[in-house]
């Protein structure tokens, strides 16, 4: 009879065949431990019967040049071509590995195969990191050597079509042991016929989606700037070739971890592929003592067969109920106005009083005063870590701007930038020694700024309590944590010379321990993102960040890159978006502020500009998309489906546009908004299918006027016009509008979008 034994619905185990199946609601992720004792990957991509055997799938041949297992009794059993789930250095497998170790005695080389497993109902926290909460049940593996064992941890998140990751390695035999290359994940799939879809960016133009084949060969994304960065963002996707929104399998790896990463893709010489995400093996040591344990950041592994649009739903849906700070995942966001492109460092309470003045009328309920309150701070080139009120500027330091605020029925958030110092500063003249430098070497400025050693105890302690005191003492509602610069001159004098490549994780352990401590003593204060705009947006944010600043550039134009490439992993709560002044300060282009507000509104919406400028006209028009934005967009922004329709990176500047549809999870009700690039002259007809609706039930699209006098604009040029409400009339199925589509208007002018509210009737 067939020992077959069931834990739950998520995690199966047949000890027969010693084979583990998890499943979510349309995948399957198996594997089993073979002859050999070592783990080894059957299957990862949709469901399969646990009944079946999938061992059949690798079939072990003779490869020249390639080595065996020992005493194994055949040439043709190496591990160079075998489907792994953790793979060592040295042995036979002439791959990357996912561990590499040194001990004190000089070995290298950990032979790690199969010891015990152990299925939990709960899943276990990680010490020090941000994590995944709650989840199904966890698996965890451990493999052994003579002195290493691992642990391999798998949480199901069923509901997600999600796998978490993760691993703990225990030096259980050597004094010392150093960790030179350690993954959270490492994932071997049988071929390489897959597309590698990556996020690239820069500053102000942030998360780009990047699409190529794979190869022969090594490709990777990777920080090595002490934050996620800019340039690369730590998710990768693997998809079929021709995988798009709606079809196609599509594979999402997600490394919740804001330093140094490598995620890399090697595609061996039979035709494999083999997937790392982890720690990057240049410039990372990390030693343990006999007994002592290490333990990696968390990886969400996500399988959709329904493209990038099933594979975004199911990042969106993980994120906002198992990491984003559940104080804040599912409440509306406050509307803030910043001041910052507004003012700069030149402001008194004058100044911001006015805005406040004007912003309060409008239905704006939070003001947020940025760079240039505190220290000697005139300008970015001194005052980092003094993080008491300029009152030079502020005489009465900043009761009379908070007191402002309140009288007019607003709340009040304050910009830091915490992990930062000036060396003009008093706190730089008190402790030169906490700024991160390389003695006896002058260490590298980067807008007149140097990096605050958080590996350092004492650098977080001292700002827990001065972060602490600015909150205990000012009533605050919302703080923006600003990093404006990456990490260079890495050096700790508290810390051996055999400890010296440990810094930037111990950096990344301080940073989460100080945002841990201030997010649970101020539960009340919602606490945004920010590096240098979207320069460590990653998902390690999100538990401490409801929401990040998603970029520096504001432009309406250039936001549809960025949110489009950003939404296929992040949710759209998690981005802030602000409606700015024209000409836009990044990039000088002018956009219509109805075009602006519809961007903005696809985030945790807000303003940056001197509201109290505006005309008549321009606070109507504000004051109406803060109207829609409360009562129709903010619920579908915080908790509902997106089916992106029309990508920005697809044409060019005259024929490509932008389209996402968000709709509820009981498809009752959606918001389509859609913005077009540059004009021309005698245009085609244009329409567009919807997506996620239910296909029996009837629709009315409603056009939002953010603009109360573009109901009677008249066509420009002899053009259709922008501002028919054509639709206001008709009831179509949701069959009808997926399949048929609706007419898109045609503007006479540059950038023009508009926005939809599609509802049951």
């Amino acid at each position: 009879m067939q020992k077959l034994y069931y834990f739950g619905m998520a995690i199966k185990y047949n000890g027969n065949t010693k084979t583990f199946y998890l499943s979510g609601k349309s995948f399957a992720y198996v594997f089993g431990v073979n002859q050999f004792g070592y783990l080894q990957n059957y299957h990862f991509g949709k469901p399969v019967d646990v009944a079946d055997d999938l061992s059949y799938m690798f079939v072990p041949v003779e490869r020249g040049l390639a080595a065996s297992i020992p005493d194994s009794a055949g040439r043709h059993n190496g591990l160079d071509t075998m489907p792994l789930e953790y793979p060592f250095f040295g042995g036979s497998d002439m791959r990357h590995g996912a561990f590499l170790s040194v001990s004190d005695t000089g070995l290298r080389q950990e032979d790690l195969r199969y010891k015990s497993h152990k299925i939990t109902k709960d899943k276990p926290s990680i010490k020090g990191l941000p994590s995944l909460r709650r989840g199904g049940q966890t698996l965890i593996i451990t493999l052994a050597s003579k002195a290493v064992e691992v642990k391999l941890f798998y949480t199901v998140y069923e509901d997600c079509n999600t796998i978490a990751r993760r691993t703990v390695i225990k030096n259980i035999g050597y004094k010392n042991l150093k960790l030179e290359r350690v993954a959270s994940l490492s994932l071997d799939l049988p071929n390489m016929n897959y597309d590698m879809v990556s996020l690239w960016g820069k500053h102000c133009g942030e998360r780009h989606i990047e699409r190529a084949p794979l190869r022969k060969g090594i490709q990777s994304v990777y920080s090595l700037r002490g934050a996620s960065s800019p340039h690369f963002n730590p998710f990768l996707a693997l998809c079929d070739p021709n995988a798009d929104e709606r079809q196609g399998n599509v594979i999402g790896i997600s490394y919740i971890y804001g330093g140094n990463f490598l995620m890399s893709c090697e595609c061996d010489f039979v035709g494999g592929t083999r997937i790392y995400a982890g720690f990057p093996d240049f410039d990372f040591g990390y030693n343990i003592h006999k007994g002592e344990s290490f333990e990696t950041p968390e990886t969400a592994l996500v399988f959709s067969d329904t493209g990038f649009g099933g594979m975004s739903r199911s990042y969106h849906d993980l994120y906002r109920g198992y990491l984003i700070n559940p104080n804040f995942a599912s409440n509306p966001r406050p509307i803030v106005i910043n001041n910052w492109e507004a003012t700069y460092f030149d402001f008194d309470d004058d100044k911001l009083c006015k805005i406040v003045d004007a912003a309060a009328p409008l239905g704006i309920d939070t003001f947020v005063l940025d760079d240039g309150w505190f220290g000697k701070r005139n300008s970015d080139t001194s005052g980092l870590g003094d993080w008491y009120v300029n009152k030079n500027k502020l005489h009465n330091g900043l009761t009379t701007i908070i007191n402002r605020c309140k009288d007019k029925g607003m709340k009040f958030g304050l910009w830091f930038e915490p992990e930062m110092i000036s060396e003009d500063s008093d706190l730089f003249r008190t402790h030169p020694e906490w700024r991160m430098q390389v003695p006896n070497a002058k260490p590298s400025p980067s807008r007149s700024q140097y990096v605050l050693n958080l590996s350092r105890q004492d650098v977080v302690d001292y700002l827990k309590q001065t972060l602490g005191d600015m909150l205990r003492t000012h009533d605050i509602s919302y703080v923006k944590w600003d990093y404006n610069r990456h990490i260079t001159d890495v050096h700790c004098t508290l810390l051996p010379p055999e400890k010296q490549q440990e810094i930037l994780h111990r950096y990344m352990l301080g940073f989460y321990e100080l945002v841990e401590y201030l997010t649970t003593t101020f539960p009340h204060v919602l606490f945004e993102g920010c590096s240098s705009g979207g320069g460590r947006f990653d998902p390690s944010m999100l538990p401490y960040f409801p929401q990040h600043w998603t970029s520096d550039n504001s432009d309406a134009w250039a936001r549809t890159f960025i949110q489009y490439g950003t939404s296929l992993c992040y949710p759209l709560s998690s981005m802030a978006g602000h409606v700015s002044v024209c000409p836009n300060h990044q990039t000088g282009r002018n956009t219509p502020l109805e075009s602006r507000g519809i961007m903005a509104s696809l985030c945790a919406f807000g303003y940056e500009l001197d509201i109290s400028q505006m005309s008549d006209h321009e606070r109507a028009i504000v004051k109406t998309q803060i109207e829609v934005y409360r009562r129709d967009i903010s619920p579908l922004i915080l908790n509902g489906d997106l089916y992106r329709l029309k990508s920005p990176f697809e044409g060019n500047l005259v024929n490509n546009s932008f389209a996402f549809l968000v709709v509820s999870k009981d498809k009752q009700k959606a918001l389509l908004a859609y913005m077009q690039g540059t004009s021309e002259c005698s245009p085609a007809p244009k329409t567009l299918k919807l997506d996620g609706l239910n296909p029996r039930q009837k629709y009315k699209l409603s056009r939002v006027h953010f603009d109360p006098a573009t109901k009677n604009r008249k066509p420009l040029g002899g053009f259709p016009s922008a501002y028919t409400d054509s639709f206001d009339t008709i009831a179509l199925s949701g069959s009808t509008l997926m399949s048929c589509g609706v007419p898109l208007p045609s503007f006479g002018w540059d950038f023009g979008a508009v926005m939809y509210l599609v509802e049951q009737v």
